[in-house]
């Protein structure tokens, strides 16, 4: 879970607190199975500014090149359009899903637009794009409220065994440059954080990769479990620190340590959109195999989020969340 940023409460309205006590009410619904009707619509949302990426991260099916769905670029026109939308229930977006969002390059554009709503933006990037004090001063001005490297490495050995194609040092000029360009212009935004994910060959760094923030001055530095996606990877990536491990190893299967259970708020409480307007139930959904449509001059976020295929998919995940494959690898 990211770090909770007070400054998220600025974002709330009257419309806004309404929404959130509907869709917290449909939850309690949807858990006491009493029926699941969907009131209210999501407060969070991911949009997907771009599938496209420059590295090749060991365990990421855009950067492997094994997402199965096509690859391109959020038009700023569909941006809008989802925005317009949302504005009135949306109190954070996380303008991320797969890609570099930094590759798009309306993404400015697209962070200047969500701030005149006053909702709270976060992006994820792998830090490879912030090479000039402009590109530092741009994302200050365009009110990014948070802003996370996904850095995976406290060394530069470390850090090339994940994260195939990138530069350690690259990544911490652009870190340097935006806390820096930050202090000179008295901002207080955007809040930078440094997202570590524990694995075999890093897990003897997380002290190092505390100190790496605390000598860079980010905001927070956290660490994140591995998620396995091909169990041919298991005995090189996945950390030998149990407590740091989301699974078991059963029978030679991966497991989770957490037993699925037929419950989930992150369905209800969010939603993610692709770079070509597909709305999906959640950031596992890589290939949108469960697709509940896309946005086009027919539909909106609105129309998609009550249709019928999505009331359907929310009903078995609080029925028989078992059967649905995307499930098998998430600990909420």
């Amino acid at each position: 879970m990211y770090p909770f940023d007070i400054n998220l409460i600025k974002s709330l309205n009257l419309k806004r607190i309404v929404n959130l006590l509907k869709i917290t009410i449909s939850y309690w619904r949807h858990s006491l199975l009493i029926d699941f009707r969907i009131n209210g619509l999501p407060p969070v949302l991911s949009i997907e500014p771009t599938n496209l990426c420059n590295l090749h991260c060991l365990e990421c099916p855009s950067g492997k090149g094994e997402l199965k769905r096509d690859r391109g670029m959020m038009d700023i026109s569909l941006f809008k359009k989802i925005i317009d939308t949302t504005k009135n229930h949306l109190i954070y977006l996380l303008l991320y899903f797969q890609g570099e969002p930094m590759l798009n390059r309306n993404i400015i554009s697209m962070i200047e637009y969500v701030r005149r709503f006053k909702i709270h933006v976060v992006m994820n990037t792998n830090g490879h794009y912030i090479k000039t004090d402009n590109d530092a001063k741009n994302l200050i001005n365009s009110g990014l409220n948070e802003i996370i490297f996904s850095i995976d490495g406290a060394t530069e050995e470390s850090y090339k065994v994940y994260r195939a194609g990138g530069n350690f040092n690259t990544v911490l000029d652009g870190i340097r440059r935006l806390i820096e360009t930050k202090q000179k212009m008295k901002s207080k935004s955007p809040k930078v954080y440094l997202q570590f994910i524990v694995m075999k060959h890093n897990q003897s760094e997380i002290e190092q990769i505390k100190r790496l923030g605390k000598s860079l001055n980010v905001d927070k530095v956290f660490l994140k479990s591995v998620q396995i996606y091909d169990e041919n990877d298991y005995n090189n990536l996945l950390p030998s620190i149990e407590k740091l491990r989301r699974y078991n190893k059963v029978n030679g299967k991966l497991v989770l340590k957490k037993k699925t259970k037929n419950h989930c708020r992150i369905v209800l409480f969010s939603s993610v959109v692709t770079w070509d307007g597909k709305v999906l139930p959640c950031c596992f959904d890589k290939d949108a195999h469960f697709s509940f449509g896309s946005i086009n001059n027919q539909h909106s976020f609105n129309d998609i989020w009550n249709s019928e295929k999505s009331v359907a998919f929310r009903k078995k995940i609080f029925t028989e969340r078992d059967s649905i494959f995307i499930c098998r690898n998430c600990i909420e």
